[in-house]
């Protein structure tokens, strides 16, 4: 019985694999903190992208009013926002163009784009996908 209790004394003492152990319990605790870190830097990107395409689409359009030489439709104006729109996937991207209260000079223009953003990590925690915007209005010219 004595040997029994001395081998049971020493496996306490055995620090062998402590370190795997407590690798095990703090990986998944860091790859959640690194896809968490990565989705909300993808989330900015986005949005700051989306405000850019916004932004040239209205300053496109408020050079293109109905009082101008060469004129812009809306099927146009969408084109040029989709086209500056880089990195974003143009195939989910809605562009609405509104004038207010015309396009002729004098008036103004607003260009809303929106994205739907999917997380990376919607497989590990229920989240469900965010409808990133961008808006920007300008006087037409």
């Amino acid at each position: 019985m004595p040997k029994t209790l001395f081998k049971i004394a020493r496996l306490l003492r055995d620090t062998r694999g402590v370190a795997a152990v407590e690798f095990a319990f703090a990986f998944p605790i860091l790859i959640l903190l690194l896809v968490g870190t990565l989705d909300i830097g993808r989330a900015l990107w986005y949005t700051s992208t989306l405000d850019h395409a916004a932004r040239e689409g209205a300053r496109y359009a408020s050079l293109r009013g109905a009082e101008s030489l060469y004129p812009a439709s809306d099927a146009e104006i969408q084109a040029f926002v989709r086209n500056r729109a880089i990195g974003i996937n143009s195939s989910n991207l809605t562009v609405s163009v509104a004038w207010a209260p015309n396009s002729y000079s004098g008036g103004y223009v607003t260009i809303q784009v929106a994205q739907p953003f999917g997380f990376l990590l919607t497989g590990f925690l229920d989240l469900s996908p965010l409808d990133l915007t961008g808006e920007s209005t300008m006087t037409v010219l």
